[in-house]
């Protein structure tokens, strides 16, 4: 059996998979624009505009919307705390 340290890191592996597919297809798309957008950066706007639209629309979203973006807002944390992880 796995010990709870083995599930705790799956389970920040798979956050930190999410938030880092969510940044490459963010930096292709500055590519196809020609923007040259470091990591970092991109993960730092992704969280403030995810704190701005729960700020300002948090009333009006649906529970299941809040959720996501909850869950994607912990994966770009998770992403920018732990760059690697081990295996």
């Amino acid at each position: 059996m796995s010990s709870v340290g083995d599930a705790l890191n799956l389970l920040l592996q798979g956050f930190k998979a999410i938030g880092d597919a969510i940044t490459i297809l963010l930096q292709a798309l500055f590519s196809a624009l020609g923007w040259s957008v470091p990591d970092y950066a991109i993960r730092l706007i992704m969280l403030g505009l995810l704190a701005a639209v729960v700020w300002r629309y948090g009333k009006i979203l649906p529970k299941l919307l809040l959720l996501i973006i909850a869950f994607v807002f912990a994966s770009t944390i998770v992403g920018l705390l732990l760059p690697t992880l081990p295996l």
